[in-house]
């Protein structure tokens, strides 16, 4: 009977050897901190590639050495001690990123502290593994409960034992693995959702209505996302003091006797003026730039942008009663329009009375 021929030599063996890669990647994490520690400001993009390229060339070789262990006894400290060089490393490499890099200082602190954990988990017997894995399962989940139940319910404050678990325990946890601000945004009863609408207006009198985030247009979620955080941004304004909101709002009621856009019946006059901090500002320049840039003419011909009128607008989610009562999702009476001003197309604002204030729909009377 035939025997099975042996594998032939070098079968299964590593394309490099693991041990001097390993030490290598060190060397080189070890080099940068110092560097860094020296000359804190030289070479900031370059520093940072090779302490990724070096922590990747350790994370390698981790990998040739790992699954080369038993589970002896012996095998599992020497497999939880290659974890823990590992976060060494990691936590080194962190301290050899620059200020200017500083989130990757912080991912790779991330890396360590996960380093850590898993050659704890490697370390122990198989029965203590698996109590380990059921108590971080455990964790992970009764921090999520914690991010929904800390949000106070309507004229009541939050559960003593959630807001005491988030502030000590998992408040950290959920802002480093991005779990938090959804369950802040949507629970309990969601505030208004923010929008950025805009208009482009040419020299030959062509105009361009748009905005964003314009959910047709957008090829991913994750773009979506960043462009929902603009048009969020540029909502956040300063509070007023008491006596300018009461020259304000006189200014406002004289403004709309001569203009004839009249105060919105619906909402607190204080609350339809909202001036930008200097952030929002620099925001609405900013963009403002890039739409005269890059928003074509409806004609595709060449000609110069006059201006670009900016609105930050809030979307009320509506109620109940609005769906029983026969009205559409999107009324416009849902939308609060808040004119931010007019720019030029160098990003320049342009001088308007009725800048930043609520722009009210023509339609408040079927509200």
């Amino acid at each position: 009977m035939a025997s099975e021929s042996a594998p032939p030599s070098g079968f299964g063996d590593p394309v490099f050897q693991p041990v001097p890669v390993l030490l290598g990647g060190l060397g080189v994490i070890g080099i940068a901190a110092v560097c860094n520690l020296a000359i804190p400001d030289a070479w900031a993009g370059e520093r940072t590639l090779v302490i990724s390229l070096a922590l990747i060339a350790v994370g390698a070789a981790l990998a040739v050495l790992l699954p080369r262990l038993g589970d002896e006894p012996e095998s599992r400290l020497a497999a939880g001690g290659l974890w823990v060089l590992g976060a060494i490393a990691a936590f080194i490499g962190s301290m050899g990123v620059p200020q200017s890099w500083d989130s990757m200082g912080l991912l790779y602190r991330l890396i360590a502290g996960m380093a850590v954990l898993a050659g704890i988990i490697a370390a122990v017997p198989n029965g203590w593994r698996k109590l380990l894995a059921s108590l971080l399962i455990a964790f992970h989940f009764a921090a999520i409960l914690c991010a929904i139940t800390v949000v106070p319910p309507p004229a009541a404050p939050p559960p003593f034992l959630s807001v005491q678990t988030y502030v000590r325990w998992v408040h950290s946890y959920l802002i480093g693995i991005n779990l938090n601000n959804g369950y802040h945004f949507y629970a309990p009863e969601p505030g208004p959702c923010a929008l950025l609408w805009y208009r482009v207006q040419w020299a030959d009198g062509a105009k361009h209505w748009g905005r964003i985030p314009d959910h047709p247009q957008m090829n991913n979620h994750l773009e979506r996302r960043r462009m929902g955080a603009l048009a969020t941004v540029i909502t956040q304004g300063n509070p007023l003091p008491p006596d300018r909101a009461d020259q304000l709002i006189d200014a406002r009621m004289k403004a709309a006797e001569k203009r004839g856009i009249p105060v919105d019946p619906y909402f607190p006059v204080p609350t339809q003026y909202r001036e930008p901090n200097p952030t929002c500002r620099l925001l609405m320049s900013s963009y403002a730039r890039f739409l005269a840039r890059h928003t074509p003419h409806p004609t595709g011909a060449t000609v110069a942008v006059t201006g670009i009128k900016l609105y930050s607008v809030e979307y009320f989610n509506p109620a109940v009663e609005h769906f029983q009562a026969g009205r559409e999702p999107l009324d416009r009476t849902l939308y609060a329009p808040y004119y931010m001003g007019d720019f030029d197309e160098s990003g320049t604002l342009k001088e308007d009375c009725f800048r930043i204030v609520l722009k009210p729909s023509n339609n408040n009377n079927n509200k």
